[in-house]
């Protein structure tokens, strides 16, 4: 077995909070309180999910492949937005493999930008892999609700794409389909390969987009 990345060596890497000063208004005047209850972020982040994705639905319903286009661009415009506020002026410790870096990076997305309780694993000197024990949205989202975060995710791959850009993303199995976890497998991608995450983004956009004009 590979050596394995511990908790302490990931949060090392010094990656940076996104919305910073979101994050401090509410340590310092929600979370300082004994008469607030931290789970109603729960019952907003809800709601705000559900409302994104029935925006995406109503959008491509009316509008279309390239309503979805335009509503898609958007999220992955945000993921961008948010890979590069946390990179900003990272520098990853001497001595990190790429495969460790991107683990690394993958953690602080699953943990921190989704809020999910990740138990990540190096596989090999050129593969890792995750799964998720607990996401927000496994109760709130179907199988092919959860394309609002690939879409996400998509813009905060670009972004990283100095560290992720030779991996290969394949999603394997997930909570919302009855498994007890979400899991996720990455190695290098080889010479001339074509991304497997590019893939599935195009097989789920056409399903994706079929539901919403039948209404489901």
């Amino acid at each position: 077995m590979p050596r394995q990345l511990s908790q302490e060596e990931r949060r090392k890497v010094g990656f940076n909070m996104p919305f910073a000063k979101a994050v401090e208004c509410f340590r310092r005047d929600a979370l300082s309180r004994k008469d607030y209850d931290p789970a109603t972020m729960a019952v907003f982040g809800s709601i705000m999910s559900r409302a994104l994705l029935e925006m995406l639905q109503a959008v491509e319903r009316e509008f279309g492949e390239r309503g979805q286009e335009v509503a898609t661009g958007a999220l992955v415009g945000v993921g961008r937005r948010v890979a590069e506020e946390m990179l900003q002026g990272v520098e990853f410790p001497a001595g990190m493999t790429p495969v460790e870096r991107a683990s690394a990076f993958i953690t602080w997305l699953n943990e921190v930008v989704y809020a999910s309780v990740e138990e990540p694993v190096i596989d090999s000197e050129d593969s890792f892999s995750f799964h998720i024990r607990w996401c927000p949205l496994q109760d709130i989202y179907s199988p092919i609700d959860c394309r609002i975060q690939r879409y996400l995710v998509e813009g905060e791959l670009q972004a990283a794409a100095e560290i992720m850009g030779d991996f290969q993303i394949a999603f394997d199995f997930g909570i919302p389909s009855g498994h007890p976890t979400c899991h996720f497998s990455i190695r290098r991608r080889k010479p001339g390969e074509e991304s497997a995450w590019d893939q599935y983004t195009r097989s789920i956009n056409r399903k994706g987009l079929e539901k919403s004009r039948q209404g489901k």
